[in-house]
């Protein structure tokens, strides 16, 4: 093989004329993309953001003037040009045809100012700026008046049952109190489970310390609690008032999930919904708590030392600081039968 140690003259010639054809056909393509960077950047960033900066200084002049509105001052058409408004609109009416004024008539139909910057001879920005703050928007009050455990049908008065109780249910009762402008749309329930350890019922405010048991003692809502995930036996029933007023029932009766938690409790929320969407106060109450032990099959005494309530003055005698126990219920008359159990 012949060893080469460098380009022939030809060699050098061709490389040349090849750099030279690169050139002319890549160099104008390459400055003409540079030229457009350029031109981005001086002629339709910076002229955009220059646009923009006078439209946002301009507003917020016309919102100053439009605030003095209520303290006497004016709005003065002849400097119309000098903030940038091309126009007055009257009276923006959205969604007339579907919330017409004679039966909403709370409704504001808001006027707006029409601002513009120039960009270019064909480009501009426009903001339109109303005259008026819009109401803000109502929504239905609903109040979770109780939450009890259904025994059979039959209402039960304790805050606490056996979590293996046959066909146990709970029930929240609500009342919408409020519904204003006829607002209401729907409710939303929710159902929560605590987290493990908090083995006593939760009893009235009055009887305890809240900023020192709860999320100790006593599970504090909603830093304590998971959702329960509902799969079935779910219902709710609602019931019609008067126009500014409904009663509301919620079932939970899964048995699945009092099964797998005794030994926590159970807390219920609602929420209303306004027809414009927009959501209501949750309202709560105290939970209920379901308990073991989890077998129970031949049970016949049962005094758990965590279910002995304060606000129970037959049971309950106070001395000064120091508490005694006049008598102990037998929970186990909260059972059925003495052979319901599961493992």
């Amino acid at each position: 093989m012949l060893n080469r140690k460098g380009f022939t003259l030809i060699e050098v010639i061709v490389s040349i004329a090849l750099i030279g054809l690169i050139a002319i056909a890549f160099l104008p393509a390459l400055a003409n993309h540079f030229k457009w960077i350029v031109d981005t950047r001086t002629k339709i960033t910076q002229s955009a953001f220059q646009s923009q900066l006078e439209v946002e200084k301009n507003t917020n002049i016309i919102k100053e003037r439009i605030s003095e509105l209520t303290l006497g001052g004016k709005l003065d058409s002849s400097k119309y040009a000098s903030l940038g408004i091309t126009k007055k609109i009257d009276k923006i009416k959205l969604f007339e045809a579907k919330y017409p004024i004679t039966t909403f008539p709370n409704r504001i139909y808001t006027n707006a100012y029409q601002v513009e910057s120039k960009l270019n001879a064909s480009r501009k920005f426009v903001s339109w700026i109303g005259d008026k703050r819009l109401p803000e928007l109502v929504v239905p009050e609903i109040r979770v008046d109780s939450l009890s455990f259904l025994k059979e049908g039959a209402q039960a008065s304790g805050n606490f049952e056996y979590a293996n109780y046959p066909a146990l249910k709970i029930k929240s009762l609500s009342n919408m109190f409020k519904n204003p402008e006829n607002s209401f749309n729907r409710y939303r329930h929710d159902w929560y489970v605590s987290n493990p350890g908090f083995i006593i019922p939760v009893p009235d405010a009055a009887y305890i310390d809240e900023d020192f048991d709860m999320g100790r003692i006593y599970p504090s809502f909603p830093e304590d609690y998971n959702p329960i995930p509902i799969v079935s036996e779910l219902a709710s029933s609602y019931a019609y008032v008067s126009a500014t007023e409904r009663t509301i029932e919620g079932y939970l009766a899964n048995s699945h999930m009092q099964q797998d938690n005794p030994g926590r409790h159970i807390a219920y929320t609602i929420t209303p919904f306004a027809k414009s969407l927009k959501k209501g106060n949750i309202s709560t109450i105290l939970p209920l708590y379901v308990y073991g032990p989890k077998n129970t099959t031949n049970l016949v005494l049962h005094l758990d030392a965590s279910v002995i309530s304060l606000e129970d003055t037959n049971s309950i005698e106070r001395e000064s600081d120091i508490l005694y126990l006049k008598n102990w219920k037998n929970t186990r008359s909260n059972l059925k039968t003495p052979n319901t159990s599961f493992n």
